[in-house]
């Protein structure tokens, strides 16, 4: 290995004496190490995202900031990560980590781990081949509910995970989740106490993941029949949301239930659009939702504002790249006036892209007896329940099922989805 070298990131506790041991290590030449010492994680995030080609990261398990999105950090720049310690619960393995080593690693042990995770740096870069993880074997459908200020939005949210949890195929097995910065689910499911909420169960999939079991413990039933996760205690708490922990969090709400409903707001600008990071962070648990949804559900006020706000939320939505049939719109607060309904139906269609076929347009009427119901904490009206759940269902099993492409298992397959084998006559 004459030339070639480590050059290894290191972020530990300052007392740690496996730091100075390694450090101690570097400079006297014993290991072939070039060993890099940062003081916060934020110069860690700095040095890897600087440019110069590392060939490790090696972090202290007693630091606070090591959780999934600085694993993640480091794994997007093909920089594997080192843990140390063994005092921790944590599986850092699970959550990306490429290998853990004792505190009282040797020097024999260090070069071993080396030479199976990491690549020196005088080699040719190529893309670091990692460890793919394992892919679920079944994940329940997402739907996120979008629409502007408003159009009744959180409503329609409710109203559907209420209908879908009445369905047999679903029924028990359905979580609406509270994404709004503002949210009012735990208002309109008459919530003394949102707690614990979306900021909480975010947090805990920061250094771990719960098991379908362990996440059932963390959400809220309700009155109506599903399970709910209340929003943001103050919309100032987005900034303690961690993108990677985001999607983990709906990850395992999908594992864990057959249907998630996700109530969103109408922000699609990320960091592409914006270039500002801290603007893709405020938004990103729509963007989480919408782009890992299998239906996005839009709904618009019917009235001149309404309506053109459903026709600008359709537009960037397909210029997210959403497929037209994973689109559904719903029209809400539809005048009774036939005359009126049909100018509404005309603006929507006029105002929207043309694409290929999308779903037919959900309409909803007005209904005055709304505010009583959620006064006395009811559920919602079964009627509006069925209104959006038949169509969305009809939607949903229209489509196709995404299939895991690396599971290791057999996976159920729905007959007559594979097509049939057909021999040519002659």
């Amino acid at each position: 290995m004459t030339g070639e070298r480590w050059v290894l990131l290191g972020l530990a506790h300052p007392r740690a004496a496996w730091f100075s041991t390694l450090a101690r290590w570097s400079t006297s030449g014993v290991v072939p190490v070039e060993f890099v010492k940062c003081v916060s994680a934020e110069e860690l995030r700095a040095r890897l995202a600087g440019g110069r080609t590392f060939s490790a990261v090696v972090v202290g398990d007693d630091v606070p900031s090591l959780d999934r999105d600085l694993l993640g950090a480091a794994r997007d720049r093909g920089v594997p990560v080192l843990v140390v310690g063994g005092a921790s619960p944590h599986d850092w393995t699970a959550l990306g980590a490429a290998a853990v080593l004792p505190p009282d690693f040797e020097r024999d042990q260090l070069v071993e781990t080396l030479g199976g995770v990491a690549r020196p740096v005088s080699r040719v870069p190529d893309p670091l081949e990692t460890a793919p993880r394992a892919a679920p074997l079944w994940q329940g459908r997402l739907i996120a509910v979008i629409g502007g200020g408003g159009a009744g939005t959180s409503i329609v949210a409710a109203a559907l995970a209420q209908g879908l949890s009445g369905r047999p195929s679903t029924r028990g097995s359905v979580l609406l989740i509270d994404a709004c910065r503002r949210g009012s689910q735990a208002l309109i499911h008459e919530l003394d106490d949102p707690l614990p909420g979306l900021l909480e169960l975010v947090e805990a999939h920061r250094t771990t993941s719960l098991t379908p079991d362990e996440l059932r413990t963390r959400v809220r039933p309700t009155r109506a029949g599903h399970h709910l996760v209340p929003g943001l205690r103050r919309p100032r708490d987005w900034t303690a949301l961690r993108p990677r922990a985001l999607a983990a969090t709906f990850e395992a709400c999908r594992a864990a239930y057959r249907t998630v409903v996700v109530d969103c707001d109408p922000d699609l600008d990320g960091v592409e659009e914006t270039g500002s990071v801290d603007v893709d962070d405020r938004h990103r648990p729509t963007l989480t939702a919408v782009d890992t949804a299998d239906l996005v559900v839009a709904v618009g006020r019917c009235d001149l504002v309404g309506l053109h706000a459903l026709a600008g939320l359709g537009h960037e939505l397909e210029r997210r790249g959403l497929p037209p049939d994973r689109l559904q719109l719903v029209v809400n607060r539809l005048p009774r006036n036939p005359v009126a309904r049909r100018e509404a139906l005309d603006a929507v269609a006029r105002c929207l892209p043309v694409a290929a076929p999308r779903p037919p347009l959900i309409t909803l009427g007005e209904r005055r007896d709304l505010e009583g119901t959620l006064r006395e904490g009811s559920p919602l009206p079964r009627r509006l329940a069925d209104e959006l759940t038949r169509p969305v269902e009809a939607v949903l099993d229209a489509l196709p099922t995404r299939l895991p492409i690396d599971a290791d298992e057999p996976v159920p397959v729905v007959p007559g989805t594979l097509g049939s084998w057909a021999e040519e006559a002659g």
